[in-house]
């Protein structure tokens, strides 16, 4: 019996089949805005975020810098592929594996698996990671759903038996899966990763086509090959403090004059002088056409992460012909726990906390508040007032109101009306400190689009401990907007409070401030 003809639903909503994924990735985009990705990376994060139909995972997600480079000319020279699970080892594109030259492999296919886990009383997805643990060092490894497995290769890698060439970190649940990822974000090792509990085979899978694919399209060019750089590009965070600049001086002359590369100028991500680019600039007039910039930082957070390269490839567009790497920042180098052990046995020693704190003033512990600037247009200048918010609120500090004077959404008897409109204002602050699009509400009220219901719902709970009214439903978060509101007061209040808590989340979901206890314990 033939098949039946198409029918009118299919008729009418589907589409050819090669046009289908073209036209879903140009949506996703359009939906998930400006992303804090370029080239290869931005293109695995778009298709990460297509096979779950979730841009909200965006927020979540993570590349170690050069990690998806890494893993494409690991694959490019025919190193294996191994992956948790069956399933993910199903969804591999078999004839592109074929044709880049990867053997895909399960590690749950090893022989004796299951009665070697019994026996030790661990899981079998752990344990075919142990048996395989000699053959993973140069491999891509993909993690789509046991959190074990990973926790198990994280063990192999701090043991110095396993140094895969990307870890695809994507397992799934509410036990040890977004521990496991946490580990894995503190390793000095390639890998692509989605904090929180989700995860699963769509990513893995998603991931391993997309770097196949790219591989792929090399066929026929030589392997990259990295020459040697001719110049240091330090980078810092910045600071107002002359001292922290003078201290990284001293780090730049002890490199130039210890190391093989005498070219070392430093860069700062803000607060300081040069910037990145212009670090760069002094590079290039050096002769230097090899840069590689360092980060001066502990960890791979924000900056690091999104920032960094977002600032180097504004540069590397400014002098053409320019190479610029990104190196991984300084992580947890083994030589860091020596220099904590020395400072906490031999210091030297600021003194003791109280003294200290009358000594150099309440700098680091209370957030002070940005001066109020104006633009030459007579408008508040939002944007330039915040420009300096990260140093603002590295230290979190007291709530932003006072529990006396919080902002409400009820509008108050007697209440003047402002100078302008101020919920315009309201809405234009939002948008210029934190790029989210605000719409007018019922009285008293705008909502906030975010990028998740989690997002809004975690914003909301902390707005609220800064004495400002907030709600949320949904991926909307409200917050307060009012005629009567003055710009110097309301208005700017609750524009500091929505960019504050942006911050936060985007800086990796800590809260300002730890919540007050209640009762024998912390209130969850």
């Amino acid at each position: 019996m033939a098949a039946p003809e198409p029918g009118p639903i299919l008729r009418r909503f589907a589409m050819a089949p090669g046009a289908i994924e073209a036209l879903s990735i140009e949506r996703l985009q359009t939906e998930a805005g400006v992303l804090p990705w370029v080239g290869d990376e931005a293109r695995l994060a778009l298709r990460l975020a297509y096979a779950v139909g979730d841009p909200s995972i965006l927020s979540d997600l993570e590349f170690a810098p050069g990690a998806v480079e890494r893993g494409v000319e690991a694959l490019r020279a025919g190193q294996a592929l191994f992956a948790d699970v069956r399933m993910v080892v199903s969804g591999v594109d078999q004839a592109t594996a074929d044709a880049v030259g990867v053997d895909v492999r399960c590690l749950l296919d090893a022989a004796g698996v299951a009665e070697d886990a019994r026996v030790r009383g661990i899981t079998r997805s752990a344990q075919a990671v142990l048996e395989h643990a000699e053959q993973l060092s140069g491999a891509v490894v993909a993690i789509g759903n046991a959190p074990t497995a990973l926790l198990a290769l994280l063990d192999l890698i701090d043991a110095g038996i396993a140094r895969p060439e990307l870890v695809l970190g994507f397992p799934v649940g509410y036990v040890a899966a977004a521990e496991s990822k946490e580990e894995l974000r503190q390793r000095d090792v390639p890998y692509v990763t989605l904090r929180g509990h989700r995860g699963g085979t769509p990513l893995a899978v998603s991931a391993i086509n997309t770097l196949l694919r790219i591989a792929s399209e090399r066929t026929g060019e030589k392997p990259r090959e990295r020459s040697r750089p001719d110049a240091i590009l330090l980078v810092g965070h910045g600071s107002r403090e002359p001292e922290a600049a003078r201290a990284m001086e001293r780090v730049m002359a002890e490199m130039a004059a210890r190391g093989p590369i005498g070219i070392v100028e430093p860069g700062f991500v803000q607060l300081a002088a040069p910037t990145i680019p212009e670090g760069v600039g002094r590079c290039v007039l050096q002769g230097a056409r090899n840069i590689v910039a360092v980060p001066y930082f502990l960890h791979e957070g924000k900056h690091v992460l999104r920032d960094l390269p977002a600032l180097l490839r504004q540069a590397a567009e400014e002098y053409p012909g320019t190479q610029i790497c990104l190196a991984a920042p300084i992580g947890s180098h083994s030589g860091l726990t020596n220099i904590a052990l020395d400072r906490a046995m031999h210091g030297p020693f600021i003194g003791d906390v109280l003294e200290s704190a009358n000594d150099l003033g309440a700098a680091g512990y209370v957030m002070s508040s940005a001066p109020f600037t104006y633009r030459e247009d007579g408008r508040p200048d939002w944007s330039q007032m915040w420009q300096s918010f990260c140093e603002l609120s590295l230290f979190g500090g007291p709530p932003h109101r006072g529990p006396d004077d919080p902002v409400r959404s009820i509008e108050l008897e007697g209440s003047a009306p402002a100078v302008g409109d101020p919920i315009d204002e309201v809405r234009r602050g939002i948008y210029e400190t934190t790029g989210l699009v605000s719409e007018l509400a019922e009285p008293g009220w705008i909502t906030v689009t975010c990028a998740s219901e989690r997002m809004a719902a975690w914003m909301c709970a902390t707005i609220i401990l800064e004495n400002v009214d907030a709600r949320a439903r949904g991926n909307a978060l409200y917050v307060p907007a009012r005629p009567s509101f003055t710009m110097e007061d309301e208005v700017k209040s609750v524009i500091t409070v929505v960019a504050k808590t942006h911050h936060y989340w985007t800086s990796g979901h800590l809260s300002p401030r730890p919540a007050p206890l209640r009762g024998h314990g912390p209130r969850l």
